[in-house]
């Protein structure tokens, strides 16, 4: 072999070899491992939020004024600029409420003609008002005016999951593990306003299952970061406003951590998921506690973990779809939902106006604002 075709050689091994050292080492040494078996616990909690924690609770009783504004099911909510955006994973529908409950607009429209959507995937809202939504299927991202109007429709060079804008025109996409546009192997990526990638964040590692789904996700919004956790890795990446990693948080289980071999292949593995216990829906972090949804032995518990006293507050299982209990949450609100019917429709301890709604068929949003 020549001198010339052996510098080439060494090169390509030189970048190969730099390219997996990024992966492997990704997250740098600034991580903190919560070790759920050395927390004190307390289990078939109903209020699993501690009272000490919580300033203030709202019910918001949810009306749809038109049969455009009716939803069947609750996949993402967020508390933006007083106003309550509802994705209905279920209909693909945006929709918009403001904060006494009744509907205001649906966002875009549905079908296969110019500028409609077919699926939405995830959305997101900047600080103007402006609404920014992924189209999954189409693989394009849809602008909306804070009138509602449609502002702008672009292509993504890339296939992407979930989206969050921040600070300096900047966006942070949570890309598909499918994808196979640009960035591929990528799981967070940071753009411009034109799409261009600015930074990869993190990737995904080789345990990926891109066949199935414990549940679905998003980027949450705290107080001071933007979160990010996918399901079923128990790795959550705390990024600052502007999307720059600083922090790495790992839920650990011990000996019901799920091996990394069977997050490669879930389905044929399910029966093992008897025994294990991992993340879903969504995580919160903040200095004082963490909140989210443990699925513990194939059941749907969510929690809450006073991080100062070491405490650990575990709800009664609800059914696997339901995320009623951990539906959202922006900047120290916690959001939940009571679905008409539920189990949660029947308590007790439930004003009657709020009962009555619910008996009518009508959702319960309850607000509550966090120390």
């Amino acid at each position: 072999m020549g001198t010339k075709n052996s510098y080439i050689l060494l090169l390509l091994l030189l970048l190969i070899s730099c390219n997996q050292h990024t992966r492997d080492s990704q997250f740098g040494d600034n991580k903190e491992i919560v070790h759920i078996n050395g927390i004190k616990r307390f289990d078939h909690i109903n209020e699993f939020i501690p009272e000490e924690f919580i300033i203030n609770k709202e019910y918001i009783k949810l009306r749809s004024t038109h049969d455009n504004f009716l939803f069947k099911e609750i996949n993402k909510i967020r508390l933006i600029n007083d106003k309550i955006f509802i994705l209905d994973g279920r209909l693909k529908k945006l929709l918009v409420f403001n904060k006494n409950g009744l509907s205001v607009a649906a966002i875009g429209a549905k079908g296969n003609g110019p500028n409609e959507y077919i699926d939405i995937a995830d959305f997101d809202v900047d600080k103007e008002g402006t609404i920014y939504t992924i189209d999954g299927r189409l693989d394009k991202l849809f602008i909306y005016n804070p009138d509602y109007s449609l502002k702008k429709v672009m292509a993504l060079p890339f296939e992407a999951d979930i989206i969050s804008v921040v600070e300096n025109n900047k966006i942070i996409f949570g890309l598909s593990d499918w994808n196979k546009g640009n960035n591929e192997g990528a799981s967070i990526i940071v753009t411009d306003k034109d799409l261009n990638t600015l930074n990869i964040v993190s990737y995904y590692d080789k345990y990926i299952d891109n066949a199935f789904w414990v549940s679905h996700y998003s980027f949450v919004n705290t107080s001071k970061n933007i979160l990010y956790n996918k399901p079923i890795n128990n790795t959550i990446l705390v990024l600052s406003k502007k999307g720059i990693l600083e922090k790495v948080i790992e839920f650990d289980f011990g000996r019901k951590n799920v091996p990394p071999k069977h997050r490669k292949e879930i389905e044929k593995n399910l029966n093992q998921f008897n025994s294990y216990n991992l993340l879903k829906w969504i995580t919160i972090i903040e200095d004082d506690y963490l909140i989210g949804t443990f699925w513990e032995n194939r059941e749907t518990k969510s929690f809450f973990i006073d991080r100062k006293k070491n405490e650990l507050f575990v709800s009664n299982s609800t059914i696997d779809r339901d995320i009623g209990n951990v539906a959202g949450f922006d900047n120290k609100t916690l959001i939940k939902f009571i679905i008409p019917g539920s189990e949660r429709a029947e308590e007790n301890d439930l004003p009657q106006d709020v009962k009555e709604h619910l008996y009518n068929g009508d959702f319960v949003l309850v607000l509550y604002r966090l120390i």
